[in-house]
């Protein structure tokens, strides 16, 4: 055995001095491989169903019913989707990547705005000021709470709650919308299960 080893490394040696001597520079490349989001094992009313087909970057979605007095069924969806994040930092200052990862997490503010008959946050307006820490995330999470109207009917009282945490060349965004009767019943614990979903 040692003997074959041996040989081995008498072999690498000499492709090592064949390409030296060939004026080969050896060239080391970095890649950053983003983070893969855990499968969330949820509550047994959490129903999960198909991921979307027109959103490849969702990567996990449930839905979450509830029947009211009238036997009518009202229902909410949990989602976990992960969107191309701020881009290299490498390339810019600390302040060029701030307000470009702000800039996306607004983005992302003002399209579920509309998607409850809001209109998008005043220009002069601080993303900040609307949006919280989550407890038991890392420091960048940020949580947003916005009720407004269904834009489909019964045009209902709708909510989202969105969560949103900046990672290596992503953001996982994990929202709950939908019915705001729903929403408000599921808020505790889809805000517990969300340090397990990442």
């Amino acid at each position: 055995m040692k003997q074959i080893l041996s040989e081995l490394i008498k072999v690498s040696s000499c492709f090592i001095v064949l390409a030296l001597s060939a004026g080969c520079k050896p060239k080391i490349e970095v890649y950053t491989i983003p983070p893969v989001p855990p499968r969330l094992v949820a509550p047994e009313h959490w129903e999960e169903k198909p991921t979307s087909r027109m959103l490849e970057a969702e990567k996990q979605r449930f839905e979450i019913s509830m029947e009211m007095d009238d036997n009518d069924t009202v229902t909410a969806l949990a989602t976990l989707t992960v969107l191309p994040g701020s881009g290299d930092r490498r390339n810019r200052t600390e302040e060029e990547y701030k307000q470009l990862r702000q800039k996306t997490l607004r983005l992302n503010v003002d399209r579920w705005r509309g998607q409850l008959q809001l209109k998008p946050l005043p220009e002069e307006a601080v993303l900040e000021d609307f949006m919280k820490p989550v407890e038991g995330l890392p420091e960048m999470a940020r949580m947003i709470d916005l009720n407004g109207t269904a834009v489909r009917p019964p045009f209902g009282s709708a909510r989202t709650l969105g969560v949103m945490i900046p990672r290596v060349n992503s953001l996982w965004v994990y929202k709950l919308s939908g019915d705001a009767r729903v929403v408000e019943r599921e808020r505790n614990t889809f805000l517990k299960l969300l340090p397990l979903w990442h």
